[in-house]
C-alpha cells in the first residue's frame, strides 16, 4: 500500500483498499477497486489526481455507475467516485455543473433557470 503515501493524510484516511464496486453500478457486476475514494470536494478530487500522478497509479473516474461494466477481476489503481459532487449553479445563460450531478438534475435546473440546450439529455441515466 505504498502508493497511499502519495495521498494527503486527510484523504488517505478515506481511501478504501479492495472496495467492491458491483453495488455502485446499475448492472451490479464487477470486482473490487484496488483503491477507492469518494471526492466530497474539488480539493479531494484534485488531491486524488495529483497523488495518482505522483505514485504512477492508474486513475479511473466513477460517476453514478449507470451502464457501466466492470471486470470481475477488479480495477487496478484508484477508482475516484465523483458522485457526491452534485452542485449545479446557473449564471445567466451558462451553468457550472460538478461532475457528479445527474443529467436529470442538470436538465431540471436549466429548465427552472430558463436555460435551453441540455433538454435533449432528459431521460438519460448518467452523470455529467
Amino acid at each position: 500500500m505504498s502508493a497511499l503515501t502519495a495521498f494527503p493524510a486527510r484523504l488517505r484516511r478515506e481511501v478504501v483498499p479492495q472496495r467492491p464496486l458491483a453495488q455502485l453500478t446499475t448492472m451490479r457486476i464487477g470486482g473490487p477497486a484496488e483503491f477507492y475514494v469518494e471526492a466530497h470536494s474539488l480539493r479531494d478530487a484534485l488531491d486524488a489526481l495529483n497523488a495518482c500522478r505522483q505514485a504512477a497509479l492508474p486513475l479511473h473516474v466513477l460517476g453514478g455507475g449507470s451502464n457501466l461494466l466492470i471486470d470481475d477481476a477488479g480495477v487496478p489503481g484508484l477508482v475516484l467516485n465523483l458522485k457526491p459532487l452534485t452542485r449545479i449553479q446557473p449564471f445567466g445563460t451558462k451553468v457550472v455543473v460538478q461532475a457528479g450531478a445527474s443529467l436529470t438534475a442538470l436538465v431540471a435546473a436549466c429548465a427552472r433557470a430558463g436555460i435551453a440546450g441540455p433538454e435533449g439529455l432528459a431521460g438519460i441515466p448518467g452523470s455529467v
